[in-house]
């Protein structure tokens, strides 16, 4: 069923979720992740929608009002129309009854709540391709250890981003002096070698090109709000970072 996603369209993924807390949530997640969600709060309404837009999958909540999970599910998968859209089934039931009764009603995965938001997204992924939406949009990460640059790079580029990686202030100088189009985000660690967060954004400041990109401070200081105010930087994160701001922040400014 999959149809090739890419910067001329995202995945679309129906939530099927009756609890506003929950659908929150799971929506952001995969928001943020590249993915065009769609929402219902029962089995009927999910099965309009997917006969009327055809997503690419749907994830449904197992207990719902009315029509249930299952009951939705085996709809879908009884019609022609529908039959071929992947379904990732969750639920806080994990019963043996529960889980044959799901499998039954033709769900492609079970997933018990509560869920990790890694594990949701990977048992998306494997049902439909990852988004690209951000591809051709690049973040500059600025940051001296090797490993935690990897490691964030590595985070970014899973979710289409081109990620060039600087290991202090004066190779990140150099890149974007030389670069074709300066990157859309910079993330800037304060404590480096041979040039620091404070001598590497006096000079992005003074450089009226370089003083447009908008720079996100990474730092594990304890006062890192107050080095971000005298550095006149709004966004600051504090390492160890949570995965879903970092992603979070980095959309707000692209």
């Amino acid at each position: 069923m999959s149809r090739l996603c890419g910067p001329a369209r995202q995945c679309l993924v129906l939530l099927v979720e009756d609890s506003s807390e929950s659908y929150e949530l799971y929506s952001e997640v995969l928001a943020s992740a590249g993915y065009a969600v769609v929402g219902a709060d029962n089995g009927d309404h999910a099965y309009e929608l997917a006969v009327s837009l055809s997503p690419d999958l749907i994830v449904m909540d197992y207990e719902l009002k009315g029509v249930d999970g299952c009951e939705a599910t085996h709809r879908l998968k009884t019609d022609a129309r529908t039959a071929a859209i992947p379904v990732v089934m969750l639920t806080g039931h994990v019963g043996r009854r529960d889980y044959e009764r799901a499998k039954q009603s033709g769900c492609d995965s079970f997933i018990a709540k509560p869920c990790s938001m890694d594990a949701l997204l990977d048992e998306v992924r494997k049902h439909i391709p990852a988004a690209s939406a951000h591809a051709g949009q690049t973040v500059l990460l600025v940051e001296d250890d090797e490993d935690i640059r990897n490691s964030i790079a590595a985070i970014l580029e899973e979710e289409g981003f081109d990620v060039v990686g600087a290991p202090d202030g004066d190779a990140a100088l150099r890149y974007l002096r030389t670069a074709a189009e300066p990157p859309r985000v910079i993330l800037l660690d304060l404590m480096m070698p041979v040039m620091d967060g404070w001598a590497f954004r006096a000079a992005q400041l003074v450089d009226e090109r370089l003083a447009r990109i908008p720079v996100v401070i990474l730092s594990a200081a304890t006062d890192v709000r107050r080095h971000a105010q005298q550095l006149r930087v709004s966004e600051y994160l504090i390492k160890p970072l949570d995965v879903p701001l970092l992603l979070n922040t980095i959309e707000r400014h692209i």
